[in-house]
């Protein structure tokens, strides 16, 4: 929706004359000022006009009487104003209150075919403030809302906001989850897509980590679905692309459903090659194996080496000599030859300052094998490392939730993680969340 070029030439020259006559004669420097003044006056236009539209809209189009849904008339009794948090700040605005003696239904038409909630926020201030408040402290996005937009809002707004798209993202898992669990909905999924090609591949990874809460520490498990693409300029480099990310507070088996939907819905079970790529907690295994017993399995490379650091650094404290250990280890794991690998920590874990890291690091590469052949990996173009899911723990918790003094209510820290995780799935999916009616 945009004006026309000639409405646009008569307020850009009304406002040019109007600040050219303040600047003329002056010696001082004035552009900064000019700037400013022409951000807050572009503001208050805004404010004045948004609120003006929806008035005389409301008058023109919603007339003294109106048909009611239910087959009934209703009635305009009055007209009233109310308030609404934009990008422009509060505005003010009329619109007719309808009566319908039918069925006794009461409603302000405009607000209700405009999704409009009077009081609170727009859907395109709403976004802005969700998206302030997952990025930062609410503090914060209060701060840079207000030099960003030249709009006040308080912290608990914005907070407000934030939670409410998380339980908007929670909502719409529900959904997915109930769906996944009918048998008519499938059936209806599999006669949408019947004929349609699945992806050749598609990957997934889970992990998880700590959130501070008045409760304790609390695990933030996350997910990631995910695609490969040749790097730009480097065709033998691969990178995940079309990520989606769910997150959430919760025990492994709550975690399985969310799972299960959210694979449905990436149509990641259609896939020719399913792959998840994940650390070695059992938690992770059991889930993929409970629900995608096809699917094939890889154990995070980098995570598997780290075992090995503990166990050098234990043995030899001549660093040079550690190193040299280690590196040899990683290439025999990078080999896949595992028994070399399992043999060599078996020699240390009859020493005492090296027998817990040793006896660790063997029961994580026996338990693990079957899920560490990285040469036939590599060859067949796979990823073997889990960086993905990773940074959006990195990207979800350490960025948002453990930030300094916080101590979230568990279920507030949850609907954070949601909220997060659908602003990291990209511009659509965050969007997404309000283009729904704004109450859950």
């Amino acid at each position: 929706m945009k004006c026309s070029t000639k409405t646009m030439s008569k307020v850009c020259e009304l406002l040019r004359a109007e600040y050219q006559e303040q600047i003329l004669g002056r010696e001082d420097v004035w552009i900064d000022e000019l700037e400013q003044g022409i951000r807050e006056n572009l503001v208050a236009l805004g404010n004045t006009v948004m609120g003006e539209v929806l008035s005389n809209y409301d008058e023109q189009v919603n007339g003294s009487g109106e048909k009611c849904a239910c087959g009934g008339s209703t009635k305009r009794q009055l007209r009233r104003s109310a308030s609404l948090l934009s990008v422009f700040g509060w505005i003010r605005y009329t619109r007719g209150y309808y009566h319908c003696s039918h069925c006794g239904k009461r409603e302000y038409r405009l607000d209700a075919g405009q999704g409009i909630r009077a009081g609170q926020a727009s859907r395109g201030m709403a976004r802005l403030m969700g998206m302030a408040g997952v990025t930062t402290s609410f503090a914060e996005a209060r701060q840079q809302l207000e030099d960003y937009l030249l709009v006040s809002v308080s912290p608990n707004t914005i907070r407000k906001e934030t939670y409410m798209a998380g339980r908007r993202q929670a909502a719409r898992e529900a959904h997915e989850q109930e769906e996944s669990q009918q048998v008519e909905s499938l059936l209806r999924r599999e006669r949408r897509l019947a004929g349609k090609r699945g992806a050749v591949r598609v990957y997934g990874s889970m992990d998880g980590a700590q959130a501070p809460t008045v409760t304790g520490w609390r695990e933030v498990k996350s997910l990631a679905w995910y695609r490969g693409q040749h790097r730009y300029g480097h065709p033998d480099h691969i990178q995940a692309a079309e990520i989606e990310y769910r997150s959430e507070i919760s025990q492994a088996e709550e975690f399985g459903p969310l799972l299960w939907s959210s694979a449905l819905s990436y149509q990641a079970d259609r896939a020719e090659e399913l792959v998840f790529v994940c650390d070695g907690a059992p938690w992770i295994w059991k889930l993929v194996e409970q629900y995608f017993p096809a699917a094939i399995q890889i154990v995070d490379w980098y995570h598997a080496c780290g075992y090995l650091t503990e166990i050098a650094h234990a043995v030899d404290g001549d660093k040079n000599s550690a190193q040299e250990w280690i590196e040899k280890m990683k290439t025999l794991l990078w080999k896949g030859e595992i028994d070399a690998v399992l043999a060599a920590c078996r020699k240390y874990a009859a020493l005492p300052q090296a027998s817990e890291f040793a006896t660790r690091a063997i029961t994580y590469y026996s338990n693990n094998r079957e899920r560490m052949n990285y040469p036939a990996y590599r060859r067949k173009g796979y990823f073997c490392g889990s960086g993905t899911v990773e940074s959006a723990c990195k990207q979800i918790v350490t960025a948002r939730l453990k930030i300094s003094g916080a101590r979230w209510l568990p279920e507030n820290a949850s609907l954070i993680a949601k909220a997060r995780a659908a602003y990291l799935s990209g511009n659509q999916c965050w969007r997404s969340l309000f283009e729904l009616p704004l109450a859950v």
